[in-house]
């Protein structure tokens, strides 16, 4: 559904509430079986806040204490910082409890490297389903008690005023769980009623809960005022749902007079939206909203099995993430990530010469992604990107022009182009970068696979690893226009077809992702979940195509 993040401060331990109370068999029986209940009192939902032994939790480097919040009463850690360093470094968080306790889950955001210390000895907790997302629902080994919990996050840069640049690791995110869980939502595919204009369901279950614009219905007209909204999330085959969380960005509106249904009927849950008879109202619980994201968990009376689960509302629906939540119990945890369906992105033709690269968008078609806009013609391809506030700053203080992607801020367009006159299956990845150089913008173009024999390989190091591109350079043929009015930011470029290596024509779908590189606090892109900052060069310049989506160049006018 990129700080990483994508924009948020506070964070809150509410996506784990009701899991303690399934287990504990706290549940009432709900009222109003046609609407949600209204908050419970306070509950302790996650672990108990007394088993962390605070004086032997720190985090280094600094040996920073723990701090937990006292406003809640569950569990949970906010916003812990290690101490900065003038260079770029790993940072280790651990949490010592005063005995060992029974974990089940951990649920953090951008977490790093996870482990727990069962009988002194470390043991990894692998994302499997969760590989890759910010936020993570990691399922313990059955029956396990935990001495500690250790992250190990890598540090991003930060910029005070007026000092150098330095780094630091913080963990922005945790709570841990008494019981087992997983994550549903990385399976299903998001859907709703209606679309606000740019807006995107099936980033509803991306893993992002921070930078980037959060999905928004349309909204009904105040004279309709006996329709509903509604979001549905639809897996190919049954699923056992025992609850949900739902997550908010900062300036989305809370729900009204929402209602949980699932999916009872036989056909497709997304044709038969609509039809009242296939969908059943059940009965839940609900928290009050959490300091991260305003989430608020809802907790079915009973699991549920269905293909779809729907929340319905008279009014907007506003969401950044929404997570579905199964009990695993003793048995083991899915090994491997679900099959990705891919995300579609349509590229429209327009007629030569329409758009004009001078930073203004009043010749695009309407539409924007992630504030990012793509177009081509007969000669050149076109991309726009639009950000307003804190997202607008665009800054890169790098030397080297092809390490932009790595220095500062930047727009990363990545695909795989045909080779030459090569058949289809001799592609290559190449990657796009649009960012300033010294003070001017400019367009790198950087390709794995290239026919120059007289270019030199471009090597990019780390300390384990090289990645290497055939070629590597500046793009004098593009035209790059970066403009500023107040708040707003708006950055226009194009490339010739030819020389970026993309033929719409004779290979209208490639696979590709496109993304904004936020200096060194992270990064978010359109069909991947990444969203840390990579504070290693080789790492940062590594492409990852299986987790792109589909561009599909649409052919407005006839071939000439």
């Amino acid at each position: 559904m990129s700080d990483v993040g994508v924009r948020s401060a506070s964070r809150s331990a509410g996506v784990c509430v009701a899991l303690l109370m399934l287990c504990a068999g706290a549940l009432l029986p709900a009222a109003d079986s046609e609407k949600l209940n209204p908050p419970l009192a306070p509950f302790r939902f996650s672990l108990p806040t007394e088993t962390v032994s605070l004086s032997n939790s720190v985090a280094e480097p600094g040996h920073i204490p723990l701090a937990l919040a006292t406003n809640h009463p569950s569990l949970e850690i906010v916003e812990w910082r290690a101490e900065s360093r003038p260079e770029e470094h790993e940072g280790e968080f651990i949490v010592r409890f005063v005995a060992p306790v029974p974990l089940g889950t951990v649920v953090a955001y951008e977490p790093g490297e996870v482990s727990i210390a069962v009988s002194n000895t470390w043991q990894a907790l692998p994302p499997r389903l969760e590989s890759k997302r910010a936020l993570q629902v990691l399922p313990a080994p059955p029956a396990t008690r935990v001495e500690a919990i250790r992250f190990r996050i890598a540090a991003r840069a930060i910029h005070p005023p007026g000092q150098p640049r330095s780094f630091q690791a913080r963990l922005a995110f945790a709570t841990f769980l008494p019981v087992r869980a997983i994550n549903l939502a990385p399976l299903g595919r998001a859907c709703a009623s209606s679309s606000a204009p740019g807006a995107e369901p099936n980033f509803l279950n991306d893993g992002l809960v921070e930078r980037g614009a959060s999905f928004s219905t349309a909204g009904k007209p105040e004279a309709d005022s006996g329709g509903s909204e509604w979001l549905a999330m639809t897996w190919d085959a049954p699923q056992s749902v025992r609850g949900m969380v739902l997550f908010r960005g900062a300036e989305d509106a809370a729900l009204t007079d929402p209602r949980v249904e699932i999916f009872r009927g036989a056909g497709d849950p997304a044709v038969s939206a609509t039809k009242r008879v296939d969908w059943q109202v059940v009965p839940v619980r609900s928290t009050a909203p959490g300091q991260f994201r305003a989430n608020q968990f809802f907790v079915l009376m009973k699991a549920e099995e269905t293909r779809a689960l729907r929340l319905s509302s008279p009014g907007k629906i506003q969401l950044c993430e929404w997570a579905v939540i199964r009990l695993l119990g003793n048995a083991p945890a899915p090994e491997a990530p679900p099959a990705v369906v891919q995300r579609q992105w349509v590229v429209p033709n327009l007629k030569t010469g329409r758009i004009q690269v001078d930073g203004r968008d009043d010749d695009w078609p309407a539409g924007r992604t992630n504030g990012f806009a793509l177009a081509w013609d007969e000669e050149r391809l076109y991309l726009l990107y639009q950000a307003r506030g804190a997202d607008a700053r665009f800054e890169n203080s790098g030397t080297d022009a092809l390490q932009l992607f790595h220095t500062g801020d930047a727009l990363d367009l990545q695909f795989r182009a045909v080779v030459s006159n090569a058949p289809p299956a001799a592609a290559g990845e190449r990657r796009l970068v649009v960012s300033l150089w010294h003070g001017n913008p400019v367009m790198a173009l950087y390709e794995s696979r290239s026919e120059d024999l007289l270019v030199v390989p471009r090597v990019f190091k780390s300390a384990s690893k090289s990645v290497s591109f055939d070629k590597a350079a500046l793009v004098s043929e593009a035209k790059v226009v970066l403009r500023r009015d107040g708040s707003q930011l708006t950055v226009e470029a194009s490339v010739p077809l030819n020389v970026c290596g993309l033929e719409p024509r004779r290979m209208p779908q490639v696979l590709g992702d496109i993304g904004r590189l936020f200096g060194g606090e992270g990064r978010g892109y359109w069909a991947s979940s990444a969203t840390n900052r990579l504070a290693d060069l080789a790492d940062a310049a590594e492409l990852h195509p299986q987790a792109w989506g589909v561009f599909r160049f649409v052919a407005a006018q006839p071939a000439p």
